[in-house]
């Protein structure tokens, strides 16, 4: 069997294309040229297929047996993907996972050269590979990657191990390499945090060639609220006896559309779990929210900084909070009081810091309007009045029980 060669030090015999490419990767240049030949090319990519296909009067490519591009790869990793196109059926999916190395490059390649079948698999392999243990250099080329070719898939993965990991979060923030794309990750998180439900952040349904390898029609249907066993008993009860009744009518259309709900698994990405963020989760996106404005407070602006949600904050996210908002110039704009989010850090600080703590507290915060600095004092005071109420309360009920007992044992 044939196989592609480079020029100028290989041949191949019946090579009928020639490919030149323009190699640019960090800031390295290469043009390198490939003899090829069309009908492998053209059987597995439908990129290929256009330009080498019998209709040769749409590209110029075509007439001269030739064609040029430029990829933001390396050449080993072009020559990797080449390999794959010349590989036997049978040895494809074993080849992708020989190459772990050169995941993110073949998955643009797959990509760029329209492989649906190898983008599919490529795309497996790398959501395998998104854990909390990887390293944040490889977690932000994955994010990065996925983000510019809207793989919702590997998205939605990664926003799973941000519910889980603060620290997976900051790993990905922290290698992310423009201001952009932290910027762009921020506003993901914050999204995630005003909505609260996993499920929303899914962009769209996986394209129609995802859904044999990762997300087939029948593996979850559309992303919808949850629905309990009973009810799924009593829908598959109806459609059973609508294809019984009327088999003509259930298309294509309707059948795909079946849900036949399974545990998670490494194609499902976990689809199965709740769709609502629970408390825990939520402590987690705190976590990661502050780390994100303590250290790209710049990034933080007001259109992320207001997608916050308030709920279970603790108080050290409390005092963040405070202070970027004054940062932003966010704390003057409630007419003769407090804002939403001050009233909220306030009632926070004061049910849980120790009194003792306060001044510290104060100490941090001298720097924003009065008004912050009065009322937390206030509540703090409310508070310990408060607790000292209940403890006198408490105290009078056990006076009285004391004194029932003493009476009962005296009449005995």
């Amino acid at each position: 069997m044939p196989n592609w060669a480079r020029l100028p030090d290989q041949e191949t015999e019946y090579s009928d294309w020639q490919i030149d490419v323009k190699f640019r990767k960090d800031d390295e240049t290469r043009d390198i040229s490939y003899l090829v030949h069309r009908f492998r090319l053209g059987e597995e990519s439908n990129y290929f297929k256009s330009i080498c296909g019998d209709n040769q009067t749409s590209f110029n490519e075509s007439r001269e047996n030739r064609s040029s591009i430029e990829l933001p790869v390396f050449q080993e990793d072009f020559e990797i993907f080449l390999d794959y196109l010349y590989a036997e059926s049978k040895e494809k999916k074993s080849f992708i996972k020989e190459f772990p190395d050169s995941n993110l490059a073949l998955l643009y390649l797959t990509d760029y050269f329209d492989l649906p079948e190898a983008r599919d698999n490529i795309t497996v392999n790398i959501i395998l590979g998104i854990t909390s243990k990887a390293s944040g250099e490889w977690l932000a080329r994955v994010y990065v990657m996925a983000e510019t070719l809207s793989i919702p898939e590997i998205l939605f993965r990664m926003t799973q191990i941000f519910l889980t990991s603060d620290k997976f979060f900051c790993k990905v923030l922290d290698n992310l390499p423009t201001t952009d794309s932290k910027s762009r990750l921020l506003q993901h998180l914050s999204t995630l945090m005003m909505n609260g439900k996993l499920a929303e952040l899914l962009p769209e349904p996986p394209s129609a060639h995802c859904r044999g390898r990762i997300r087939s029609a029948h593996s979850r249907g559309p992303i919808r609220p949850s629905i309990n066993q009973n009810e799924y008993l009593k829908l598959h009860t109806g459609a059973t006896y609508a294809i019984g009744k009327y088999p003509d009518i259930v298309d294509d259309e309707v059948f795909n559309q079946i849900d036949l709900p399974a545990p998670p698994s490494v194609h499902s990405r976990g689809l199965a779990r709740p769709s609502r963020i629970t408390q825990n989760e939520y402590r987690k996106l705190h976590t990661s929210a502050t780390y994100a404005i303590e250290k790209y407070p710049d990034i933080v602006d007001e259109e992320i900084f207001n997608q916050i949600d308030l709920r279970f904050i603790t108080a050290e996210n409390a005092i963040v909070y405070l202070e970027h908002e004054h940062r932003l110039g966010l704390d003057g704009r409630a007419e003769g009081g407090l804002t939403y989010l001050q009233k909220r850090c306030i009632n926070k600080i004061s049910t849980e810091t120790k009194p003792e703590d306060i001044a510290s507290i104060g100490e941090k915060l001298k720097g924003l309007n009065s008004n912050v600095l009065v009322s937390l004092l206030v509540r703090t005071m409310e508070d310990r009045a408060e607790i000292k109420s209940q403890l006198n309360r408490a105290n009078g009920v056990i006076d009285r029980y004391k004194q029932k007992e003493n009476r009962e044992k005296i009449s005995g």
